[in-house]
């Protein structure tokens, strides 16, 4: 689901289709993006998001930087469930536990596919593993939305996957 589509009635005319996806922008600066996308722009060059970015951004891009972290962290989760599964170092579950919750870790097992069997990151990876799962699902211009010291993020080679496992545990997905 994209933003545009989070109960979003179609337009009725090209003004009113703007001034939506005008309301959508500003909605992801109010959720802390304003910041990150300056700080980005005078980094690096950056291509601005446009109405394209606006109508193609997931839902899940409005939520605060730190739902954003946390998302993060279920996705690089959810992308190593069956490893995590299989695993029997009580040492590593229980670092992976402190960094991401008990309950962040029982969801991602038990919600385990075929295909989430990424190696696991080490404990303090995880959010950084998760970030580049988000940044693949992004357009470039969007990518400044995620959270502060994110930009540089390398996004997952893989976009489909990411896609699929972002979704999952984002609410969004099949």
């Amino acid at each position: 689901m994209t933003i545009a589509d989070a109960g979003a009635v179609p337009p009725a005319s090209a003004a009113t289709d703007r001034a939506m996806l005008a309301a959508l922008g500003r909605d992801l600066s109010r959720a802390g993006g304003l910041e990150r996308g300056e700080a980005l722009v005078a980094s690096r060059p950056v291509p601005p998001a446009d109405f394209r970015d606006l109508r193609a951004a997931p839902a899940w891009l409005r939520r605060s930087p730190e739902a954003l972290r946390d998302l993060a962290r279920r996705a690089s989760l959810q992308s190593t469930a069956t490893t995590l599964a299989a695993s029997i170092d009580g040492t590593l579950l229980g670092r992976v536990a402190q960094a991401c919750g008990e309950g962040a870790l029982d969801a991602a097992i038990s919600g385990a596919r075929s295909g989430d069997d990424r190696p696991i990151p080490d404990a303090d990876a995880i959010e950084a593993d998760g970030l580049t799962l988000l940044a693949a699902v992004l357009p470039q211009a969007l990518r400044a939305y995620l959270p502060t010291g994110c930009t540089d993020v390398v996004p997952f080679s893989d976009a489909s996957r990411a896609r699929d496992w972002v979704e999952r545990v984002a609410g969004e997905g099949a």
